[in-house]
């Protein structure tokens, strides 16, 4: 088993999974080789010519047994960096993705624009928190109420904000949204919501497709329904001038700009493009409407 050192297992793991039609060979082959001997990758590249010991071998190979299966990185780590930020992740939670920073990041450009001492969030699907507990670290005044109907997606996100020092700023709860009530009114309404459709399931990574849970992808057939029924709730949720904003997939942009304007209570309604440079968060705000409007 000696003759197996760091490089020799990086070498041979990189090209394991290059022939497994994993993209990220190297980055996950020193992702897992790290996690195995408790170090960090930088640490790897210091230590080329370390001897890797029987039980460490064994170890790792379950981990590339893991990922050869295509099961996602995130989840066999238990973790994801997201916002410069490490999170906790667990199966059966959705794995953040890079294009949500993007809605973070037009939320606090927003948040910089008020004066008020205390702003109030609604995150409608939290998953493992990514966007509850990013709000309120990156701006204080953020007070969030995170729902979401899964009750693995409940736990991460009250363990994410609690390791993170928000998790008075974050109440969770396990609820339908559509079944859910509320007298409050939100100054900004937030959303990853599920919006693939399930006839694209084929079609998609089978690390997505067979281990992230579907009711976090999967919108409907087509992929739009849910916020079909989503954007009306959501609108009437927001304050007088409060902010929506929502991801949506690539190609929905006329379809959610048309559920936005029917509901007749938003205006500036906008699809905006993400980092990647596809349109894919609806941006809009709430009329000033009247009294009678607002208890709908």
């Amino acid at each position: 088993m000696n003759e197996w050192n760091i490089q020799k297992l990086i070498v041979w793991t990189t090209q394991h999974f290059s022939s497994k039609g994993i993209n990220s060979s190297r980055l996950d082959a020193e992702l897992l080789l790290a996690k195995t001997l408790k170090c960090k990758r930088l640490d790897l590249y210091l230590r080329f010519d370390q001897p890797v010991s029987a039980i460490e071998l064994q170890s790792f190979k379950s981990l590339v047994l893991r990922r050869s299966q295509r099961e996602p990185i995130a989840y066999i780590l238990g973790q994801q960096e997201f916002f410069n930020r490490v999170f906790e992740i667990s199966p059966g939670v959705l794995i953040p993705r890079p294009e949500t920073e993007s809605v973070i990041e037009e939320a606090l450009a927003w948040a910089k624009t008020k004066n008020e001492s205390e702003l109030s969030a609604l995150d409608i699907g939290s998953g493992s928190g990514a966007i509850s507990v990013t709000l309120p670290l990156e701006d204080p005044r953020i007070i969030v109420t995170a729902l979401d109907i899964s009750s693995r997606a409940v736990s991460q996100t009250k363990i994410n904000a609690e390791k993170m020092g928000v998790g008075p700023k974050v109440k969770v709860e396990g609820v339908d949204f559509l079944e859910w009530q509320s007298s409050d009114l939100f100054d900004l309404v937030i959303s990853n919501p599920p919006y693939i459709g399930r006839a694209t399931a084929p079609s998609l990574e089978s690390d997505v497709r067979d281990y992230e849970p579907h009711e976090a992808l999967f919108g409907g057939e087509k992929g739009h329904e849910t916020l079909q029924q989503w954007i009306p709730k959501m609108a009437k949720l927001i304050k007088p001038s409060g902010l929506l904003l929502c991801e949506i997939g690539y190609n929905q942009r006329e379809v959610i700009l048309n559920y936005a304007q029917e509901t007749g209570i938003l205006e500036n309604i906008e699809v905006m493009k993400d980092y990647s440079g596809h349109p894919r968060i609806l941006r809009a705000t709430k009329k000033a409407v009247t009294q009678k409007e607002k208890n709908g």
